[in-house]
Formats: C-alpha cells, structure tokens, sequence
C-alpha cells in the first residue's frame, strides 16, 4: 500500500534495503543500544521505570538554533536534512502510522474555513497535534493502531511542542517584558559583585604581623564570580510549565494559601487505573491496553480528576475552605493526584472517631462487600517498596 499510495516511498531509500545491500557485500552492520543505568546513591529520585515505556532524550545546551531533524537518503543518493517543523516531518518519520503520506504541521497552516480563533487564523502546533491524537468517529487510519510506535509519536510531538514554544519564547523577550527581570537581576548582581570585591579586599590587604589593613598602592583586578551570567539571557515566563519560575510561583502561591487558611488537615492520592471501565470502553481495538492508548488514558483521568475536585468542594470531607494539588505521573507509567485540603474550622478532624471515619487501614467483610474487597485487594495493596525487602505484604 505504501509503494502505491505514498509519494514519499517512491522518493527516497528505505534503511531495510539498504541494510541487506550492506550485508549483501560484506559490509559491517552495527546496532546500537541505548542503556539506562540505575543511580543507587539517592533511588526514590533516580531509579528507574518498572514497566516499559517510550521516553526521549533531549539535550539542554540551551541552543534553540539547532532544531530536531532527520536525514532521508533519496534515490539518486542525494541527502537530505528536514527539521521537525517541515510538513513531511512526519510522513517521513512515521510511514507506518500516515501511509498515505499526509502532511503535518507547518507555520502556515490555517483554521478550516478560513476562520479565527482568539484573533489569529494560523493553527498552533499544539492544537494540530491536539487534532490529530482525536479519534474521529469511523476514523480507520493506522495512528490509533500503532502500538509502541504511537506511544513514540506521542512523545516525539510533546517534544516538538516544548521545543516550539520554547523557540517563540525566545523570539518574544520584547513582548514578555523579560528586560525588565534581567533588570532586576543585573542589579543585584552588580550589588553581589561589589560585596565580594570588598570582602576579597579586606583579605588580601589584612597584615597578619600588625594586626592592621593595609592598602596597596595600584589597582587590583579580581576574577568574576558570575561566569554563568556572560551570554545572552532568555527567561522563560511563570507561564511555561515545568520551568523554575514556574515551580517557584507555585510553591510560593502554596505557601501563601497556607500562612492566610492554617496547615493542611487532609492529604488525598489518587492514583489513575487502567483497568477503569471508562478506559476499557474506549479502547476499540480487542489487542489494545491500555499502554497502547495515552490518549484516552489522559482524557478519562482529567475527567475523573475533576468529578473527585468537584466532590471535595462540595464537601464529601466538610466545608473546604482552600486546597492545593500537583498530579505526576509515575514511574508505573500512569498518572496520580495529590491533593492537600484544607477545611473549615468547624469541620476539622480533631476527634480519633472523626479520624477513623477519614481513614480506614482494613480490608472489609469479603462476604457483605464483595466489591469493596476485590477493589482494595487488586488496588490499595501496596507492594515491596525496596527488591532486597521482604517484609512489606505483595
């Protein structure tokens, strides 16, 4: 089907010919192999996945100039370089999922209908991949059927989404007003600059035999303390996930709640299941999982998410007067919720009845709850925390 229907197999050499063309004359093959090693000094932190997952490795030098990209060796052995933002980007990276050779994003790709969106008519890389991970009804293409290699492309469009946005971010400094943080900055680093300069001073020119400062005649140059600070700054907005400012905004948006509402009075984890039935549904294909289906995954835990926020608020735990939550996604490869709340004075658990009723450690009458019991025994049974600990029940 590709030779007949993608221009682009007709175009260019495919890598499994031109290994047996190499093993055909004698020529060395080498396969390369990607290892991770396991960190043992901290292991909570640095240890590694327990299930197999598709992940990727980006380079932070912090140079935005040098984009992804792949070559392609065309049949009249010219090489060819594309970035991740040409339209055949993704034809040519991923035959087995758009077999048809269809195109995907560029800068230039306009709203159906030549509509507009909250002023602008040009499509954003985000939503065109937004689009694309939609199963349409009746949508028989290949994407949603990859498997592992629809995991890979998830991964590779986050990828060329951050690095996107990151790229707009550093071509708008002027509109995020970031002179005048590196204004701010700059002064304070002069102010430190000069701190250290006396305190250097007052060292090299402290006479040890007389007790006393002395003062040299001749200027001093002292080396600069703040190398890392020569170059170009880009400063990534509050706005942009994951980024320092980010984290530290919302740690101390956290800590703000805290000082004005009192400390926590409730900690709620929520752990996402693939085994959920919306899940289960959703899944067309009868040799799917869910691993194979990152996109229904999500769409189920954000709606299930907000029905729990939804009772929270509405007082499941008693009248909540503020809350904080952060979700992760585990090393499990699924993601989880936790969920600080605070309550109303009047509805603080303050009695051990009142405790209880919050937190139970039992596993309930298999014979008058048979589901309670099935869901806590395939659910809520932790395992061994550590390979070497045989204590903990499995």
């Amino acid at each position: 089907m590709m030779a007949e229907h993608n221009p682009f197999a007709q175009q260019f050499l495919n890598y499994a010919g031109k290994l047996r063309a190499d093993r055909a004359e004698g020529k060395d093959v080498v396969d390369l192999v990607y290892r991770l090693h396991e960190k043992k000094s901290n292991p909570r932190t640095y240890n590694l996945p327990t299930v197999s997952e598709v992940g990727a490795t980006l380079i932070e030098d912090g140079n935005l100039d040098s984009p992804r990209d792949i070559l392609l060796w065309a049949k009249d052995h010219r090489l060819l370089r594309l970035f991740e933002t040409n339209p055949m980007y993704d034809p040519l990276q991923y035959p087995l999922l758009l077999p048809h050779g269809e195109l995907g994003w560029t800068f230039t790709d306009d709203y159906a209908g030549n509509i507009e969106r909250r002023g602008k008519r040009e499509m954003s890389l985000r939503e065109h991949v937004a689009y694309r991970l939609f199963q349409k009804v009746d949508d028989d293409s290949a994407l949603h059927q990859g498997g592992r290699l629809f995991q890979q492309y998830c991964v590779d469009q986050l990828a060329k989404c951050e690095h996107e946005q990151l790229r707009w971010i550093a071509s708008h400094q002027a509109e995020l007003r970031a002179d005048q943080y590196r204004g701010v900055q700059d002064a304070l680093l002069n102010e430190a600059t000069t701190v250290l300069n006396e305190g250097e001073g007052l060292l090299t020119e402290y006479d040890r035999e007389t007790g006393t400062l002395q003062h040299p005649d001749g200027d001093q140059r002292r080396p600069d303390h703040f190398l890392n600070q020569i170059g170009k700054r880009i400063v990534l907005p509050s706005t942009h996930s994951g980024s320092p400012r980010a984290m530290y905004k919302s740690y101390q948006d956290s800590m703000a709640i805290v000082r004005e509402y009192g400390k926590p009075d409730v900690f709620v984890t929520m752990t996402c299941n693939p085994t959920w039935e919306e899940i289960e549904e959703k899944i067309p294909e009868p040799n799917q999982s869910a691993q194979d289906r990152p996109d229904i995954v999500a769409r189920v835990w954000q709606q299930k998410l907000a029905e729990l926020l939804k009772d929270l608020d509405e007082g499941v735990l008693g009248r909540v007067v503020a809350r904080i939550y952060v979700v992760e996604f585990q090393k499990r490869g699924l993601p989880r919720a936790h969920i600080l709340v605070i309550l109303a004075d009047e509805d603080k658990p303050r009695r051990r009845e009142i405790i209880d009723k919050f937190v139970s450690a039992e596993l309930p009458d298999a014979e008058l709850n048979p589901q309670l019991y099935e869901t806590i025994l395939t659910s809520m049974m932790h395992g061994p925390c550590d390979a070497d600990d045989d204590h903990h029940v499995s």
